[in-house]
């Protein structure tokens, strides 16, 4: 809880959400052979006095609003019983914003309490449309699947976060004393507007080799308008087989799944690229006053968020295999999976422009900080799952185990290394590591159709950060 210099503070605040959704759907079948469906999907969200609790005290919530249009059309055709093709269009129109209680100057007391204004303010607006054909054949022992597809959107984007600036205190004590270790503010213009476009193409064949083996081979390859980079082919392969009388079953796969570019990292190298926001940083400012006389914000030294302009499309290589065996004459199976997952040129931040080891110059005189997005982390994961399935009259039992460890050298694309020329120290656990997890799911048919159900989810903790 809150630690104020009047002691500690518990107390309760409302935060309500208030939600509304509209969903509507048409079919239509136009011929024998062709049918087409119209879809409507409408969400209205609100939610205020977010953010609150622990540390921080009511004065320093957000209010969030959501608001979406969706408008899909399906059009599917069956020329004949080996061929199936449909069309997929979708319309999209998204606002989405976040907007401090109070806009006064936020107040960060590390290990006591975060009060004053959130700081947070910003508004995305976005038109967005997907477009997709996807067709199968059947033929013979192969089953194909192709298609393609665009997904262009087109965005506006307001963020006015921190336009009254952050007091970063190190104790309670410095506090009381008026004496602020850190301050940032942002200044300028905090509008910006651009489009991403993403595109798509993909083939698979299913193969039916033998009743008692089949094989899945797939290729997918897709690239983004903001990433100078289309060599992104992404192979896939899977199996599967049944010896003797089926009562075993064996599946295994293997293959590469490229990330997209997230459209808040070009939202914030826009905003934050030196032309239009200023990042202003102060250490051991003045309060509640932080400039120097004679210095205004828009003198301040400044602070940037770019993009590595070699960066790439992450990818992860994902493998498993798995052998499935049926228990006794009942409908019981026992299931243990292997999975390692490894993703390669993942998301992180680094600081370009921090003071050079042993120094306090800056490489960059005329910056502060130079936060760069790059695609040069990395992550690795292993598991091990045990599932028993059973199938009996009147009930359903699922119970699965599953050991695991995952590991990275990132937590997000956002996270800056402790060191900024030396990151091999950022390899360990991942912010989401369970090495145990149990689940247990049971279903009990009761009378006049009635069910009941039970779930039992236990796992360990997650590392702890400080």
């Amino acid at each position: 809880s809150a630690l104020t210099s009047l002691g500690p503070l518990t107390e309760n605040a409302r935060a309500p959400v208030h939600s509304l959704h509209l969903f509507g759907r048409i079919d239509e079948r136009l011929t024998p052979s062709q049918r087409i469906s119209v879809l409507y999907k409408f969400l209205d969200r609100t939610l205020d006095n977010q953010g609150i609790g622990g540390f921080n005290l009511p004065e320093h919530g957000t209010n969030i609003f959501n608001h979406e249009n969706e408008f899909k059309i399906l059009e599917t055709a069956t020329p004949s019983a080996s061929i199936w093709n449909q069309v997929r269009f979708t319309y999209k129109q998204e606002r989405q914003s976040t907007a401090s209680v109070n806009n006064q100057p936020a107040l960060l007391v590390l290990g006591a309490f975060n009060s004053g204004g959130a700081q947070i303010s910003n508004r995305v607006t976005g038109q967005m449309a997907d477009i997709e054909d996807v067709a199968s054949v059947v033929h013979g022992k192969h089953d194909f699947h192709f298609g393609g597809g665009i997904r262009p959107r087109f965005l506006n984007a307001e963020d006015s976060s921190n336009f009254g600036g952050t007091f970063t205190f190190s104790n309670l004590s410095d506090y009381e004393n008026s004496m602020p270790v850190l301050f940032t503010m942002n200044a300028g213009t905090p509008t910006v507007s651009f489009d991403q476009q993403e595109f798509f193409t993909f083939f698979q064949d299913d193969i039916r080799v033998r009743p008692s083996f089949s094989v899945m081979l797939g290729l997918r390859h897709q690239f983004q308008s903001n990433v100078y980079h289309y060599q992104d082919f992404a192979p896939r392969l899977a199996f599967a087989y049944a010896p003797g009388k089926g009562e075993t079953v064996v599946r295994g796969g293997f293959g590469i799944f490229y990330e997209r570019q997230p459209v808040l990292m070009e939202q914030q190298s826009l905003l934050y690229g030196g032309s239009a926001i200023r990042q202003i940083v102060i250490s051991n400012p003045s309060y509640p006053n932080p400039f120097p006389v004679g210095v205004t914000p828009a003198q301040a030294t400044p602070s940037l968020v770019t993009i590595d302009p070699d960066i790439r499309l992450p990818y992860l290589l994902q493998g498993s295999l798995a052998v499935e065996r049926r228990m006794g004459h009942g409908q019981n199976f026992l299931t243990l999976e292997l999975m390692t997952v490894r993703g390669v040129g993942l998301y992180r931040t680094r600081d370009v422009n921090a003071p050079l080891p042993g120094t306090m110059v800056f490489p960059d005189p005329n910056f502060i900080n130079i936060n760069q997005f790059e695609s040069t982390a990395a992550s690795r994961s292993y598991s091990a799952a045990i599932t028993y399935k059973s199938h009996l009259r009147k009930a359903d039992i699922v119970a699965q185990y599953t050991l695991s460890r995952s590991l990275d050298s990132s937590s997000s694309m956002s996270a800056l290394p402790a060191n900024n020329y030396d990151l091999q120290g950022e390899w360990g656990r991942s912010d989401y590591d369970r090495r145990h997890r149990l689940n247990l799911v049971f279903l009990y048919n009761l009378p006049a159709g009635f069910r009941a159900a039970g779930i039992l989810n236990v796992w360990s903790g997650l590392p702890y950060n400080i």
